[in-house]
Formats: structure tokens, C-alpha cells, sequence
């Protein structure tokens, strides 16, 4: 174990590697709006797992607190967001221009889909 940290924030490190499978479950799962209520019940799925597991509540709801207003302070940085679309706009016109990357995305959207 690294000096400073403790077996709690080991055990974090390891829960967070394990949520991938919680992710990956989500993302098969976005095409339709309607899954609200199950993403959230997935997240109360696994924030029990981890109070089982013996991470501590009060850090959990600490990490979960800071990471949702992180997310919520860069919704509302809308400079960001503007910027972020206009970079993603010019990559996507440059990639739009390249066959190969066509193809690509094509593939990427099919296995997506199955």
C-alpha cells in the first residue's frame, strides 16, 4: 500500500475498477429514455455493495456528492461547453472527409447495436 493511503481507499480504488461492469450495463442500455429508474437503481445496486464490502458510507456519500457537482458545475460552464461542440464539430467534418474513418464509425455503430 502507498504511503497515505488506507486499506478504505484501496478497497475505493478496487469498487471503482468493478462499477466498469456497471457502466458497460449502462451503456447497452442508453439507446432508450426510459431507463431513468433503472440507472439509478444499478447505482443504489452498487453503493450497497460497497457499504457491504466495507467502504465507509460517509467517504462513499462524500465521493458521490463531489463527482455529481463536479458534473453539475461543468453542465453549467457553458463557455466550456461551447467550446467542447465547436472542437467536436470540426473533428467530426474532418473525420467526415476520410473513408477509412467512415468505415470506422460504421463498424463502431453496428457493434454498438448488437
Amino acid at each position: 500500500m502507498r504511503r497515505g493511503t488506507t486499506s478504505s481507499d484501496t478497497r475505493f480504488i478496487g469498487a471503482f475498477q468493478q462499477t466498469s461492469r456497471l457502466q458497460r450495463l449502462i451503456e447497452r442500455q442508453r439507446p432508450c429514455t426510459a431507463h431513468a429508474a433503472r440507472y439509478f437503481e444499478l447505482i443504489r445496486e452498487r453503493l450497497g455493495e460497497l457499504v457491504a464490502d466495507g467502504l465507509e458510507e460517509a467517504f462513499l456519500v462524500r465521493s458521490v456528492r463531489d463527482a455529481i457537482r463536479r458534473q453539475l458545475e461543468s453542465l453549467a460552464d457553458t463557455g466550456t461547453g461551447d467550446r467542447n461542440r465547436a472542437e467536436m464539430r470540426a473533428r467530426i467534418v474532418r473525420l467526415a472527409d476520410d473513408p477509412a474513418e467512415i468505415a470506422a464509425f460504421r463498424a463502431l455503430v453496428i457493434r454498438r447495436l448488437s
